[in-house]
C-alpha cells in the first residue's frame, strides 16, 4: 500500500487556525480506511498526546520542537530525506503554505494566504524573506496547490502566474458541535472570573499582530463609548505574536485601561463559552486567507460584525454586517447597529446558523483526500 506523509510539525496548542486545520485533518485520516496509508509527522512535544489518544500506528516522532521555527527550518533539509525514505512516503502533503527543503518526492501544498506579499511591513524581515523564497519555490515544485478560499486562489494566480488547473479551492470547516456546547452556570461563572469577563462585552479573537487591525478596532471602541454611550467592554482573545506593544500603548493613550481586557491565550475548552457570552463578535482584520473566527462565533450563536476585506465577505455572506476596516467611524457604526438593535442581532444569529452549513470539516477532508488519491494515480 502506498504511503502519504502529512507534515504536521508545527502543530501544538497555540498554532491558531493552522492547528485547527491540522487537528481536523488528522482526526479524519485516522478514523477511516483509505487506499493509501497515512503517516503523520509530529514534533517531539506533540506526538505523545496523539499517540495516547489514537494509538501509535500512523504517528511518527520527529526530534524537533514545534514552537522553535528557526531550529526546525535549519534541520529540515537534513531530517526530511531520512524520514521519507524510512517510512516509504510516496506523496507528501505540506500544510504550512510551503514545502520544506529536503523534499524530493511529489508534494501537495496548502497555501493559507499570501499576507506577507501584500503587507510586508507586518512581518519581520527574516520571516518575510523566508516565506517569499519558500512559497515561490513551493508553488513551482508542487504537483497540486490547495487553497482555502476563492480569494486566495485569485491571489496565488495573480501573484505567481500559476495556471488555474494546478489549484483546488477547498474551504475549511467549523467545529459546530464544539461551539454549541452547553455550559452550566457554574462553568460560566468560573470562566468569567478566570478571564475577568464583564457582564456585557464586545469580543474579538486573534493573535496580537498588525493585520488583525486591533488599533483601529480600539479607536472604534472609543468612539462607541463617547458617541453612543455604550457600557460594554472590549475583550480581545489572542496571544502576543509580533508588533503588539503599540496596541497596549494605544489603550493607555485613550485611557481605556479598565474597558479593554486582554485574555492572552485561552484554553480550547473555555473559548466556546467566551464566544457564547459575547453580545457581538468583531473581526477588523485587513487580511485573511479564510477566517475561522466569524464562523466560530456564528456556531456559538453570536452575531458577527466583520471587515469587508479579502476573504471575509466570501466566508460571511449575508450572515454578518460588514464594515470598512480602515474607517473607524464605520466600524463603530456597524458594531452599534448590532448591539443597539436586539431584533437585528437575532436575525444575524439565525442567518449565521444557516451560513455555517456551507463549511464542514467532513467536506473539507473528503476533498483533500480526493487530491491525494488523484495525485497517487
Amino acid at each position: 500500500m502506498k504511503c502519504v506523509g502529512i507534515n504536521a510539525l508545527v502543530l501544538n496548542e497555540e498554532s491558531g487556525g493552522l492547528g485547527v486545520y491540522l487537528r481536523n485533518l488528522i482526526k479524519f485520516l485516522i478514523s477511516r480506511q483509505f487506499e493509501f496509508d497515512p503517516r503523520i509527522f509530529l514534533s517531539r512535544d506533540t506526538v505523545d498526546e496523539y499517540v495516547r489518544r489514537y494509538g501509535d500506528m500512523q504517528f511518527k516522532r520527529v526530534n524537533i520542537q514545534s514552537n522553535k521555527p528557526v531550529h526546525r527550518i535549519v534541520r529540515e533539509p537534513f531530517i526530511w530525506p531520512k524520514l521519507l525514505k524510512e517510512n516509504n512516503i510516496e506523496l507528501l502533503h505540506s500544510t504550512l503554505s510551503y514545502i520544506p527543503m529536503g523534499i524530493s518526492i511529489p508534494s501537495i501544498v496548502t497555501i493559507h494566504d499570501l499576507g506577507f506579499f501584500h503587507y510586508p511591513e507586518h512581518y519581520t524581515l527574516l520571516r518575510r524573506m523566508f516565506l517569499e523564497r519558500m512559497i515561490m519555490r513551493s508553488v513551482d515544485e508542487a504537483i497540486k496547490i490547495i487553497v482555502i478560499s476563492e480569494f486566495t486562489r485569485s491571489d496565488v494566480i495573480s501573484t505567481f502566474g500559476v495556471t488555474s488547473d494546478k489549484i483546488s479551492v477547498i474551504h475549511e470547516g467549523v467545529e459546530k458541535e464544539k461551539y454549541q456546547r452547553q455550559y452550566s452556570e457554574a462553568e460560566k461563572n468560573r470562566i468569567r472570573k478566570q478571564y475577568r469577563l464583564p457582564g456585557k462585552y464586545i469580543l474579538s479573537v486573534g493573535h496580537l499582530e498588525p493585520r488583525k487591525n486591533y488599533s483601529r478596532l480600539i479607536h472604534a471602541f472609543s468612539i462607541l463609548k463617547k458617541k453612543y454611550g455604550i457600557d460594554h467592554k472590549l475583550v480581545i482573545v489572542g496571544r502576543e505574536n509580533w508588533k503588539y506593544q503599540p496596541i497596549y500603548d494605544l489603550v493607555k493613550r485613550l485611557r481605556l485601561g479598565e474597558s479593554v481586557i486582554f485574555t492572552r491565550f485561552v484554553s480550547d475548552g473555555d473559548l466556546p463559552a467566551i464566544y457564547q457570552m459575547a453580545d457581538v463578535f468583531v473581526t477588523a482584520s485587513t487580511f485573511e486567507g479564510f477566517g475561522f473566527t466569524p464562523l466560530e462565533a456564528m456556531a456559538a450563536g453570536t452575531p458577527v460584525a466583520a471587515s469587508n476585506a479579502t476573504s471575509l465577505p466570501e466566508v460571511i455572506g449575508d450572515a454578518g454586517v460588514l464594515f470598512n476596516p480602515y474607517d473607524e467611524d464605520d466600524i463603530a457604526e456597524k458594531i452599534y447597529s448590532v448591539i443597539g438593535d436586539e431584533q437585528f442581532s437575532k436575525e444575524l444569529v439565525a442567518k449565521g446558523s444557516e451560513n455555517i452549513k456551507r463549511f464542514t470539516w467532513e467536506k473539507c477532508c473528503r476533498e483533500t483526500i480526493r487530491e491525494y488519491e488523484m495525485a497517487l494515480e
